[in-house]
């Protein structure tokens, strides 16, 4: 017998299969088992509120590009810190405040500073 060496990983060479000639070599199923979570957990329902008061900086600011910029960064923020189920329930919400807080901060200083450029 003849030992076969390990196929190599930088090639790009399709790997050898075991399969008799014509048919279709067996394929690893791809779907997760059950207990395996795909993707990202949705947000809480609690984080709705912060999401929510990023969303509607571009509402109030009727529209633009910064605006829209700071309220989605804001929202993905929020939600991105919401979904840390590894992090403390009180921390989170806190975070969550804070982002948003600071994401009408941002918006209401860019909203001095045009108008002070338009006066």
């Amino acid at each position: 017998m003849s030992e076969q060496a390990p196929p190599n990983p930088y090639s790009h060479e399709p790997a050898p299969t075991t399969a008799p000639m014509g048919a279709s070599p067996t394929v690893a199923p791809t779907e997760a088992p059950a207990d395996v979570k795909i993707g990202k957990p949705k947000p809480p329902a609690w984080s709705w509120v912060f999401i929510g008061m990023c969303v509607l900086i571009p509402i109030v600011a009727l529209g633009g590009l910064i605006p829209i910029l700071i309220g989605i960064g804001g929202a993905s923020g929020v939600a991105a810190v919401a979904r840390m189920e590894g992090m403390a329930l009180g921390i989170r919400i806190g975070l969550c405040a804070g982002i948003a807080g600071t994401a009408w901060v941002v918006f209401i200083v860019f909203a001095v500073l045009i108008a002070m450029m338009m006066a």
